[in-house]
């Protein structure tokens, strides 16, 4: 600037003050025109560092998750680290600044822990090599009036932690209680979205729960049109997974609340679907029998089911079938004598409502002489071919 003001004072003789005034108004014209460039391109590299830091988070996840498959694998995610602590000096020495940004993970795969740096310092958190199948406690107190059990899975350590009767995941960085319960959808909140598995209320007084882990029954784990919904206080965020895998769809959690998975558009595309079938009691008609048959996606617990169809039998048989959404099928009844179905064909809805009804029930008026009765789901759209079939023992 004091060099605007040697310039200016040089001007001498008349008209020397306007020239002098021009003299300092085009410097101060071209220091505008300087600090707007400087701060379109502080802007410009605080995006790219965003966009940054965030691919490389996905390399570290990716390099923890091929780890963690591969125990043995010389494959460490130290270089990812290296890569981004270079740019993050390059990033400070632009912007002037240093530790702006708290992200150093480091996996170390001699003893299996994961160090990570977080506004609370420095925490070492043992990896799993495994998921780990606990069966949960049904807390009574908080059963809800609709009977929906709430249950209660008790983690005793950092690692990942697999309820036996919901399917869901928990990755825990310390001991902790994980108390969950499905609930319903509101429809005023999915829109043109629909439901891809049960929506679940998840809470952790010890808030050491890391990452959810919820099954979907897409065939394909690549199916970009499964996305996580988070719901809190009467709002739906939706969050992106990490990832997906033949079974679950993952996703990195800050706080818990309701979590459920959701179709971006509807897909008739198969899913992977199960056969489930109850026997009904008939009280003072024990000569005649009734089997519900329930078709639905292989992401909705069994025990769910079983609760709504209180005071039925379930018949423990193969399950496991590839079912399309909204196609029409019919069922089959071999080896046996005197049985009636309805309906004649039936629509696989692939929807996660409340209830749970019967696609098909058997009537079953006289087994006597019969070893076995064999049920066949047919594929009307594919000229009744065979998509499941059991086997069930009378006696």
């Amino acid at each position: 600037m004091h060099r605007c003001y040697i310039r200016a004072s040089e001007h001498t003789g008349k008209d020397s003050l306007k020239r002098m005034k021009d003299e300092l108004h085009h410097h101060m014209k071209n220091n505008n025109i300087f600090q707007k460039a400087k701060e379109d391109m502080l802007g410009c590299l605080i995006n790219l560092k965003e966009h940054i830091v965030m691919q490389l988070k996905c390399k570290l996840q990716e390099s923890i998750d091929l780890s963690l498959k591969t125990p043995n694998s010389s494959f460490l995610p130290d270089d990812v680290t290296v890569e981004y602590n270079k740019m993050k000096m390059c990033y400070e020495k632009l912007m002037g600044c240093s530790g702006t940004v708290q992200f150093s993970p480091r996996l170390d795969l001699q003893t299996n822990t994961f160090e990570l740096q977080s506004g609370n310092g420095r925490k070492r958190v043992q990896v799993p090599t495994g998921v780990t199948m606990l069966t949960p406690e049904i807390v009574k107190d908080l059963t809800t009036h609709n009977h929906r059990p709430t249950f209660r899975l008790q983690c005793p350590k950092a690692g990942l932690f697999q309820c036996s009767s919901t399917e869901l995941v928990f990755l825990m960085e310390g001991k902790g209680d994980v108390i969950y319960m499905m609930t319903q959808w509101d429809s005023s909140l999915l829109g043109s979205m629909t439901p891809a598995g049960l929506l679940f209320s998840i809470d952790c007084p010890e808030q050491s729960v890391r990452q959810l882990h919820l099954p979907h029954c897409s065939c394909d784990e690549k199916d970009d049109n499964l996305s996580v919904a988070h719901v809190t206080h009467g709002n739906m965020e939706i969050v992106q997974p990490l990832k997906a895998t033949a079974t679950h769809v993952i996703v990195n959690i800050t706080h818990l609340s309701l979590f459920g998975l959701i179709w971006d558009v509807f897909s008739f595309l198969p899913v992977r679907s199960q056969v489930l079938l109850f026997l009904q009691p008939q009280g003072n008609r024990p000569q005649q029998h009734i089997i519900n048959v329930i078709l639905l996606p292989r992401n909705v617990p069994l025990c769910e089911v079983e609760r709504q169809q209180r005071g039925s039998t379930f018949i423990q048989t193969s399950s496991n079938c590839t079912l399309s959404p909204r196609g029409k099928y019919g069922l089959c009844c071999e080896l046996v004598a005197n049985s009636t179905i309805q309906p004649r064909s039936g629509q696989f809805d692939c929807d996660y409502s409340p209830n749970f009804h019967s696609t098909f029930q058997v009537f079953l008026n006289c087994m006597s002489g019969a070893e076995n009765i064999r049920l066949s789901l047919l594929d009307r759209g594919s000229n009744d071919q065979r998509v499941w079939e059991c086997l069930i023992p009378t006696g």
